[in-house]
């Protein structure tokens, strides 16, 4: 594949994830425009605006910090027990057939 094809690849492949981007954003805008309720459903301005000024501050990193080290330690339990029930499962019937209808 020489540069021009790879080129016009990318940019087809990057183009149309563009396009889905900005539909979604006008979609949003409309539905906020036609609701006229900012406090209903904000504006994609009005979201963005308020999220950069939340950045600046400390207490939305630290909110960040810690929903992100919560939902990597909910992963890493649930990981856990996985592991455990699925060795447990193997070796033993009587856990399988405890386990068997939450799977399901």
């Amino acid at each position: 594949m020489n540069n021009a094809s790879l080129a016009k690849a990318n940019i087809k492949k990057y183009g149309l994830k563009i396009l889905a981007v900005c539909f979604w954003l006008l979609l949003w805008e409309l539905l906020s425009r036609w609701k006229g309720n900012e406090i209903f459903l904000a504006s994609p301005k009005a979201a963005f605006g308020a999220l950069l000024e939340l950045s600046r501050s400390l207490d939305f990193w630290q909110t960040i910090l810690f929903s992100s080290l919560r939902i990597i330690l909910g992963f890493v339990l649930a990981l856990s027990a996985g592991i455990v029930l699925a060795i447990g499962s193997y070796q033993s019937i009587l856990i399988r057939e405890l386990i068997a209808p939450i799977m399901s």
